[in-house]
């Protein structure tokens, strides 16, 4: 049995006595995040405001496209 294997085994035994049996999102939110996270919908809104944030840091350029001879902005 290797680590990954030993962890979602833990997981598992956690979920049977936290949560009756049922995997549901906000219980992998929790683990995954550290408890930072409660719910699927907080997750979601702070990962895109990270990514946002580390593009915005990387000084990316608007793309310019040529289609059918009319040019295509892309901020």
């Amino acid at each position: 049995m290797d680590l990954l294997d030993m962890l979602l085994a833990n997981i598992k035994m956690q979920l049977i006595k936290k949560n009756n049996k049922l995997l549901g999102d906000d219980f992998i939110i929790k683990k995954v995040s550290n408890g930072r996270f409660t719910n699927l919908e907080d997750w979601k809104k702070e990962y895109y405001k990270e990514v946002k944030a580390k593009g915005e840091k990387k000084d990316l350029l608007p793309l310019r496209l040529m289609v059918n001879k009319l040019p295509i902005m892309l901020n």
